[in-house]
């Protein structure tokens, strides 16, 4: 039953216009954008998944650690060219809220589909999505977005940023996924 509610998603997305087929980056301000959104979406997974389905959270941190880790340099790209690009444009600051609440309602829309198996879709639905980052399979669903973030010049403030430090999303998360308060 699991798994069909796992496929009947996949048809409603792609009853909605959505094709089997990834999306990819034509330009390097879309490479950064769509690299964003996966970074805010990491974020706001991370902490709605561990929440909801707290067994799950050591692996889930694990896949997302693995692929912070393995992007590194992508991610601090990524952030100086969205700083760089929202500086520009204020209204794309607006568009990591707007993120965020997508996250949430699409989490509640499988959570709460019509069928005693919501949690356990919703689960298996959080679990894949790190797991998923942790494989890379997203540079080969998306290698043109990758392609121009790893060609991207690292500049001088990506280094200052964090020189030599790990870096992690997950910084500043409680284990269950709840903001933490640094002194």
């Amino acid at each position: 039953m699991t798994r069909l509610l796992l496929v009947l998603l996949l048809m409603t997305s792609a009853a909605y216009g959505q094709s089997l087929s990834y999306a990819d980056a034509d330009t390097p301000s879309e490479a950064v954008g769509m690299m964003n959104t996966t970074i805010v979406t990491s974020r706001k997974m991370l902490s709605e998944c561990t929440s909801r389905f707290p067994t799950h959270q050591e692996e889930m941190y694990k896949n997302l650690r693995r692929w912070e880790e393995t992007e590194h340099a992508v991610i601090l790209k990524t952030g100086y060219f969205w700083g760089q690009m929202a500086k520009r444009n204020r209204k794309l600051v607006e568009f990591n809220d707007y993120v965020e609440a997508l996250v949430v309602r699409n989490l509640d829309n499988v959570a709460n589909a019509p069928a005693r198996e919501g949690a356990s879709v919703a689960a298996t639905y959080c679990r894949q999505h790190f797991a998923d980052l942790a494989s890379g399979v997203w540079r080969i669903r998306t290698p043109r977005a990758y392609k121009y973030l790893d060609e991207a010049p690292a500049s001088t403030d990506t280094r200052a940023m964090m020189p030599n430090k790990p870096f992690h999303l997950t910084a500043g998360l409680a284990p269950c996924g709840r903001s933490v308060r640094r002194r």
